[in-house]
C-alpha cells in the first residue's frame, strides 16, 4: 500500500465484509432456530431477526 490511507480502506473494507458475513450467519442461526422452537409467538420472534438481521446485511453490503 501506498500510504496510511490506502491501508486504512483496506481495513475498512475488510471489517464490513466480515460484518456482513456475521450477519449472514446470524440469519442463518435464527432460521435454524425457528424451525425448531414449537410455538407460534416464539417462530415470529426468530423470523423477525432473520429479517433485522438479513437488512443490516443489505445495509452494510450497500458500503462494500
Amino acid at each position: 500500500m501506498k500510504n496510511k490511507g490506502d491501508f486504512w480502506e483496506a481495513l475498512e473494507k475488510a471489517g464490513l465484509v466480515i460484518g456482513a458475513k456475521y450477519m449472514q450467519y446470524l440469519s442463518n442461526k435464527y432460521v435454524a432456530k425457528a424451525e425448531r422452537v414449537p410455538s407460534v409467538d416464539e417462530k415470529k420472534h426468530c423470523y423477525n431477526k432473520v429479517l433485522l438481521y438479513s437488512g443490516l446485511k443489505a445495509v452494510v453490503e450497500s458500503f462494500i
